[in-house]
């Protein structure tokens, strides 16, 4: 059985609607994993009475009394879904919408060795654009001319760095605001965004639940980096096609001022520090030509 991971906090407009469209829009039958992380908006009530409407799907809620964060949710439903055996193992944000076909596409691109699989995320604002064809590693911030966190890798392709409130950044949205029909090829990729991912449980039996010491953010990154390390791979899927609104929990957290959230964003900015210095030997070995250079550090 396929198991479906998704978190949600205080999204239940998104939520509502992104697991009825994964319910219509899935073949395989899956079990799917809610866990709430304290909402306040109705969200746990909804979710009491969405498993009558599964069709033959399984639904397992768990409730947090308060916010935890992203990893460690993803690590109380991963504990859940392992304990299970399950074939494959999705992770989906409260605010990403599948396309018919996600799920076998995904499921034939995780072949011997492969880890991690991400799907062609499609931003859902700005229809027909590329928001992520995965992401890639770049030299850090200042190597590359840029213009508004645009870098251009000499082949035509664009990256778009991502937003992150910290002086330094080694990754990079590849295809960011390209158009839906570039970025077809299936390939082997440094890292996938977790808006959307196919996990292997062998892998995360291997490597193990994600670092907690990222909260919010980064914890992806140090996810496939890690499963690199150890000789997993990481593979782009260009005919899984997902639609990404982004931002939405972070948009209510900063909106209703909430105290934890921002503690949340100021922790994992202080331990960026950490997962920084765990790529920069890889960003090196990728780009010699910045070694010299001291912005790099």
């Amino acid at each position: 059985m396929l198991d479906v991971i998704c978190l949600t906090w205080n999204t239940l407009d998104h939520t509502s609607q992104t697991l009825s469209e994964l319910c219509d829009a899935t073949e395989t039958p899956f079990r799917l994993i809610v866990l709430d992380n304290g909402s306040e908006d109705g969200t746990w009530e909804w979710l009491e009475t969405f498993g009558g409407s599964m069709d033959g799907h399984e639904l397992v809620t768990i409730r947090n009394d308060k916010n935890v964060g992203y990893t460690k949710g993803i690590n109380q439903c991963l504990e859940v879904s392992l304990a299970a055996d399950p074939t494959a193992i999705v992770l989906m944000n409260s605010d990403a919408y599948v396309t018919p076909g996600w799920d076998i596409a995904m499921l034939r691109a995780m072949s011997e060795g492969v880890g991690i699989v991400c799907p062609k995320v499609v931003s859902k604002s700005m229809t027909g654009l590329i928001e992520s064809a995965g992401d890639t590693l770049i030299p850090p911030r200042g190597f590359w001319a840029t213009k508004n966190n645009r870098y251009d890798d000499g082949d035509g392709h664009i990256y778009i760095e991502e937003p992150h409130l910290i002086s330094k950044t080694c990754t990079a949205h590849r295809g960011g605001w390209e158009q839906l029909k570039d970025w077809d090829k299936p390939e082997e990729i440094d890292i996938a965004p977790f808006v959307h991912v196919m996990l292997n449980p062998n892998m995360v039996r291997h490597i193990g639940m994600l670092d907690e010491q990222y909260v919010i953010y980064f914890s992806d990154t140090e996810y496939c980096w890690r499963a690199r390390q150890n000789g997993w791979k990481v593979m782009y899927e260009p005919t899984a096609k997902i639609y990404h609104i982004g931002g939405e929990t972070g948009k209510r957290g900063l909106a209703g001022n909430t105290t934890e959230y921002r503690e949340m964003l100021e922790h994992d900015a202080q331990k960026f520090t950490v997962l920084y210095n765990l790529l920069l030997p890889e960003v090196l070995a990728k780009y010699p030509h910045t070694a010299a250079d001291p912005r790099c550090y």
